[in-house]
C-alpha cells in the first residue's frame, strides 16, 4: 500500500513519522485540506470526527475526503454511539506511571449532544529542566466533541455525496469486545 496520513497537529504528526518514516505525512485542516491525488480508501481512526462539532463542518470535511477518493473508493471511520457517551463521558479517572500523570474529567450534556473532556497533565520533560529533580511539566487541555445521531450522521454522509452506507456496533457486530459502543460507518463514492 502506498499511504499518506493528514493532521492539523504538529505534535502528532511527529510521532507518527517517527513511528512510520516511509509514509508522506502533510499538516492540514481536513475541512480545507486538498490531495494531490486520489486514494482507493480513506480511513478516519478512533472517533476523530466528533471534533468536528457543527454539522457544517463536518459536511465540509466529508465532501473534501470524497473528493480524495478514487470512483468507487471506500469510506472507513468510527465513533461512538450515544449510549457509550452516556456511560462514558461522566466522572473522572486517571493514568499514572513513572514520567506521565493525567486525570481526566468527563462530562456529556445530551441536549447539546456535546460531551467535554478536562484533562491535566504532567509529564517529565528533562529539555526544559530548570533545576534537578524538576523536571515536570503540567499542560491542561479541554477536548469537547458532539455525540451525532445515527440519523444526523447517515443524513450528512449522504449530502456529501456517499451513498452504500453501513455501520457496525464493535462489539455486537464485528466482535471487537473491547471496542463497545464503538460504531464502525462504511461509504462508498458514487462511481
Amino acid at each position: 500500500y502506498r499511504a499518506s496520513g493528514v493532521d492539523i497537529s504538529a505534535g502528532m504528526l511527529e510521532r507518527a513519522k517517527q513511528r512510520l518514516p516511509d509514509v508522506e505525512f502533510v499538516q492540514a485542516d481536513i475541512r480545507e485540506y486538498r490531495a494531490n491525488r486520489q486514494y482507493d480508501a480513506v480511513i478516519s481512526a478512533y472517533n476523530s470526527l466528533v471534533h468536528l462539532v457543527t454539522p457544517e463542518d463536518l459536511l465540509r470535511a466529508l465532501k473534501n475526503v470524497l473528493s480524495m477518493l478514487n470512483g468507487n473508493g471506500v469510506f472507513i471511520f468510527d465513533l461512538y454511539s450515544e449510549e457509550a457517551y452516556r456511560r462514558r463521558w461522566r466522572g473522572s479517572f486517571s493514568k499514572v506511571d513513572a514520567h506521565f500523570a493525567c486525570i481526566v474529567r468527563a462530562s456529556y450534556d445530551p441536549a447539546l449532544r456535546l460531551g467535554e473532556n478536562l484533562a491535566t497533565i504532567f509529564y517529565e520533560n528533562h529539555e526544559h529542566a530548570q533545576t534537578p529533580g524538576n523536571s515536570w511539566t503540567r499542560a491542561d487541555v479541554h477536548i469537547v466533541s458532539r455525540c451525532y445521531a445515527d440519523s444526523e450522521l447517515t443524513d450528512i454522509v449522504h449530502r456529501a455525496g456517499f451513498d452504500s452506507i453501513e455501520c457496525f456496533e464493535a462489539a455486537s457486530q464485528l466482535g471487537l469486545n473491547s471496542a463497545a459502543g464503538r460504531v464502525f460507518w462504511r461509504c462508498r463514492a458514487h462511481p
